[in-house]
C-alpha cells in the first residue's frame, strides 16, 4: 500500500511539474486583425474581425512579413 501512495504522489508531480512548464503566461496576449490596403494610396480596404493570440502564436503573427499581391498588402495588426 505504501509503495502504491509512493508511485501515485511520484506521478502527481511529475504531471504537475510538466503542466506548470508547459503553459504559456496568459497576460501576453493581444487581438489581432487581418488588414489590407492598398499600396499606390495607402487606403485600406478591408480589416477582419479581431482575434485573441498569445504566447508563441502571438509572437507569429506580430512577426509575420506582409503578403503582397498586386497592389494589396495584407498584414497583421495587433493592440
Amino acid at each position: 500500500m505504501k509503495k502504491l501512495r509512493f508511485i501515485v504522489l511520484g506521478l502527481s508531480i511529475g504531471f504537475v511539474g510538466v503542466a506548470l512548464t508547459s503553459c504559456e503566461p496568459m497576460s501576453d496576449c493581444k487581438s489581432c486583425e487581418v488588414v489590407t490596403y492598398q499600396i499606390s494610396t495607402g487606403a485600406e480596404l478591408d480589416r477582419q474581425p479581431a482575434i485573441e493570440f498569445c504566447g508563441s502564436d502571438l509572437d507569429s503573427k506580430e512577426n509575420s512579413l506582409p503578403v503582397i499581391s498586386g497592389d494589396e498588402r495584407t498584414v497583421w495588426e495587433c493592440n
